[in-house]
């Protein structure tokens, strides 16, 4: 039987994280809440899978019925997809009843909650100068604040249910990284390893959402960062290339990004064809690498400040003395969005809570030699951790 529901997604998961939404607004004088960024959206709405060409809108009144301003050609996916129902469209060419201007049906809904006169909450970050232009002179008597801290501090703890969509999507990474394994061979081109691990990935992640859901891919995005070689691998970004990589060379995996249900994760891997192959040098990058990242784990627990996660981790690769390049912070926040918080850097003393999710990433690097980060996503418990990418590390006994 075909469903649009996920499991554990339902209408009142919706209803009850806007209702929590409204809260905190009104608490912060805000009145409507405009939310535009892809994580808002699938948190707020349920929505996927969106184009960012054309503006998408959920409008959020202090009470009442929410409202979906799109442009008609992304109509059908999300009335699919979400619990709101008040769907207003506009579209690019002239229609009677239509607008071909997205903001025309997105200030009539503000007008009929009154809104347009008063304090309405925007999350800046997902703004461009051309639509924030667009929204003052539409709104010249309103207030328009910042709302995307409102929302980010909404989504940073986790529910149950987004606990479990993370711990499928570090399914769908082991999956990948095993195949990468598997197939690796001296002389493979990097994009035909990244090609491996991405078809490894989208079966799991298939075999999870099971036949009769058909609201979100499985495909996923494979191997979004990766390098081999001394100077590829001590990039932190580089993408699969054609570089064909060699017996002896470091490579470097990445995948971060939506691996399941568009959730956000963090993990890396480090792998190589033969460890006959490694130098001295690269031995003791992999040996501090995972030591960092053991250290940043041992201390994770609630009521520790990110930056001590992020100090454990720098400890151990300055007490080693490596002449590496320092590219990075150890991890940031993850689920919804790609980059949320806490961020594990020195700055950020947040402490953290039961149900926060962040990646523990610290990477070492040496122009000449490689790059190592053995990351992975954890979400904090009552405890300590739980780990939600377990997959083996690769090296030594782990």
């Amino acid at each position: 039987m075909i469903t649009t529901e996920y499991p554990g997604l339902t209408a009142a998961t919706y209803e009850q994280r806007v209702e929590r939404l409204r809260e905190l607004a009104a608490e912060e004088g805000i009145h409507t809440v405009l939310l535009r960024s892809r994580a808002s959206l699938l948190y707020f709405a349920g929505v996927t899978e969106l184009s960012a060409i054309r503006p998408t809108w959920m409008v959020v009144p202090p009470s009442g019925e929410c409202s979906i301003v799109l442009p008609r050609i992304e109509t059908p996916g999300v009335a699919r997809a979400t619990w709101v129902t008040d769907l207003r469209e506009w579209v690019e060419w002239p229609e009677p009843g239509l607008s071909e201007d997205w903001a025309d049906p997105l200030v009539g809904v503000l007008e009929e909650h009154g809104a347009a006169t008063d304090r309405i909450g925007v999350e800046h970050d997902t703004v461009t100068a051309a639509v924030a232009h667009t929204l003052t002179a539409r709104l010249p008597a309103a207030e328009l604040v910042d709302a995307g801290p409102l929302a980010e501090r909404l989504r940073r703890v986790k529910e149950p249910v987004e606990l479990a969509l993370l711990r499928i999507g570090g399914r769908v990474a082991a999956a990948q990284i095993g195949a990468a394994r598997e197939v690796l061979t001296a002389g493979m081109p990097e994009y035909e390893l990244a090609l491996a691990a991405r078809a490894a990935g989208t079966r799991v992640a298939a075999e999870a959402l099971g036949a009769e859901y058909h609201q979100i891919s499985p495909v996923v995005a494979g191997v979004l960062i990766m390098g081999a070689g001394p100077t590829r691998s001590a990039m932190a970004h580089p993408r699969a290339s054609t570089y064909r990589i060699g017996a002896g060379d470091l490579v470097q995996l990445c995948f971060c990004g939506p691996n399941y249900f568009t959730y956000q994760l963090g993990f890396d891997r480090p792998i190589f064809c033969d460890a006959a192959f490694l130098t001295g040098d690269q031995r003791r990058l992999l040996d501090v690498g995972l030591e960092a990242t053991a250290a940043a784990l041992e201390v994770v627990r609630p009521g520790v400040a990110a930056n001590e996660v992020h100090a454990a981790a720098r400890r151990v690769v300055e007490d080693a003395g490596v002449p590496e390049q320092r590219a990075h912070r150890t991890g940031r926040g993850v689920g919804a969005s790609e980059a949320e918080a806490p961020e594990l850097r020195e700055s950020d003393r947040t402490l953290l809570e039961p149900g926060m999710t962040f990646t523990v990433e610290p990477g070492v690097y040496v122009p000449g030699v490689g790059g190592v980060r053995f990351g992975d996503t954890v979400a904090v418990t009552d405890t300590g951790y739980e780990m939600l990418t377990p997959a083996p590390y690769g090296w030594g006994d782990r």
